[in-house]
């Protein structure tokens, strides 16, 4: 079950967490997987709002062998909006270490085909992370633009950290939390800066538009990774800011957002829900 309490108490002799019953006492071949789904991912599990999920995972670990951490970096109730689990992502890992833990499962579009919102990025991390808890988490960003975007980095690194900034306004000045299932909506965003990041992205297409002449293949790629994450900026001009548009103009942006989803594969608006049976519907999209 998911974020149980552990059934220890704290002996302040030992300074150590201790079972209540030794009949609790753990096989040699029982796992305890610790998924903390109400934790806020956008701190990490040692700073003060996640302190009742931080004495959990360390009080599991005074007490099995083996301790499995199911973890989340996605908003599975909107794919399409981004995660900001950046801040926590490297603290949480090494605390996983420093725990015992011999398993960590970051979860993510699992149910998706393709990933838009940064999931790529945040996977990367994951993985080197994992590898090397010391890795520096900004340097493992700018590695992944660069070898992702080519000469389009410069502006999807610019993306990037306007985005951070403008999530630590929401989180600390808005209310909005870091619970994984937090339900997006307009108050969370700007237009002007979601407006701005679209004629970036425009930008970020005109710098790669020589390797159409050069290498057709490197081109092709790189032109559906910046694809990928324009789909989540013109979800959010589209859903939460239509009123800035004409009529024409704004079912021409929801058509192309279907057609260039539909080719990279993005297939679910949210957790086991397909776009095609929510979004596109409220959109007033035919099939």
């Amino acid at each position: 079950s998911r974020n149980r309490r552990c059934p220890v108490i704290f002996n302040s002799k030992t300074n150590k967490y201790e079972l209540i019953s030794n009949d609790l006492l753990l096989r040699d071949d029982i796992c305890v997987i610790l998924a903390p789904i109400n934790a806020d991912y956008y701190q990490p599990f040692d700073s003060d709002v996640n302190s009742n999920t931080y004495k959990n995972l360390t009080a599991w670990a005074g007490i099995a062998k083996k301790l499995l951490l199911w973890t989340y970096m996605e908003t599975f109730d909107n794919y399409m909006v981004p995660y900001d689990n950046f801040n926590s992502i490297k603290t949480n890992t090494r605390l996983a270490k420093e725990n015992n833990v011999i398993w960590l499962y970051n979860q993510s579009q699992y149910d998706n085909s393709n990933s838009t919102a940064f999931g790529h990025i945040k996977a990367y991390i994951s993985a080197r992370l994992q590898w090397n808890v010391d890795y520096d988490v900004f340097v493992l960003i700018e590695e992944y633009c660069n070898a992702c975007y080519k000469d389009a980095a410069p502006i999807m690194l610019q993306i990037l950290d306007e985005y951070k900034t403008w999530r630590s306004y929401t989180y600390y000045e808005v209310g909005q939390d870091g619970n994984c299932h937090t339900d997006p909506n307009e108050t969370h965003w700007n237009y002007a800066m979601l407006k701005n990041w679209d004629g970036l992205y425009e930008k970020a297409f005109a710098e790669i538009e020589k390797y159409k002449e050069t290498n057709v293949t490197l081109y092709n790629r790189v032109y559906d990774a910046l694809c990928l994450e324009r789909l989540s900026c013109r979800y959010l001009l589209i859903d939460f800011f239509d009123e800035y548009y004409t009529e024409e103009k704004i079912t021409e942006m929801k058509n192309q957002f279907r057609q260039d989803a539909a080719r990279l594969k993005v297939v679910n608006f949210s957790e086991k829900v397909a776009l095609a049976d929510s979004l596109y519907k409220n959109w007033g999209l035919t099939a």
